[in-house]
């Protein structure tokens, strides 16, 4: 089902559910200190990089990192806005709302749950933390569970791999994309770096 955009008195019926909100500031606290060290360390990176005694194979490992960084910025950000989305219900239909306004509505067999997310169409609600601690308070969790019962579950990885690279944000999907590369030829350069002087005299 398509999500749409309506008014905040569109739908006035919907029970909203919220969140614990003690447990969504600590969150929020501990991404802005993410955000800043973060900041910090890619500063740091563009310090070293200007150096002119760096060797050529760490300047390297910076240009390719660095996106990371960048992109992990960016979903922190991200997952800040996604404190502000919202769970609702109106007889036996589900209802997400983005922190932009944006609605999803479709029926509890229609979401994707992954342990962690809850998920319809492009909106994403957090349920539990990265420990799978609720963020609701214990008589809201209990009605939430009989939605998450009826939606399609998800192993953490799958969800990752598979519907957040089709349905997740931008800089989500391209941090996701572009990690096992990075990954992949930071090792090879590495190899090179500590293995390339006692392979070349061989070699040779």
């Amino acid at each position: 089902m398509k999500s749409e955009y309506f008014g905040k008195d569109f739908y006035s019926n919907v029970r909203w559910f919220e969140p614990d909100t003690d447990k969504i500031r600590k969150m929020r606290f501990g991404i802005v200190i993410a955000c800043i060290m973060l900041s910090f360390a890619l500063v740091f990176a563009f310090a070293a990089f200007s150096h002119e005694k760096l060797p050529p194979e760490d300047n390297l490992l910076i240009i390719i990192f660095s996106p990371i960084w960048i992109l992990y910025i960016a979903q922190l950000i991200n997952a800040y806005k996604i404190m502000d989305n919202r769970l609702g219900i109106e007889g036996e239909m589900v209802y997400l709302r983005n922190y932009n306004g944006k609605i999803w509505r479709g029926r509890p067999s229609e979401l994707v749950y992954s342990g962690k997310f809850l998920a319809g169409g492009d909106i994403f609600i957090y349920i539990k933390d990265r420990h799978f601690n609720p963020f609701y308070p214990p008589e809201v969790m209990r009605e939430i569970e009989t939605i998450l019962s009826q939606a399609k579950k998800m192993s953490p990885l799958k969800f990752e791999l598979s519907y957040v690279l089709r349905k997740g944000n931008l800089a989500t999907r391209l941090f996701l994309l572009y990690l096992p590369f990075a990954v992949i030829l930071g090792t090879v350069i590495l190899l090179m770096k500590h293995f390339g002087k006692l392979l070349l005299p061989k070699i040779i």
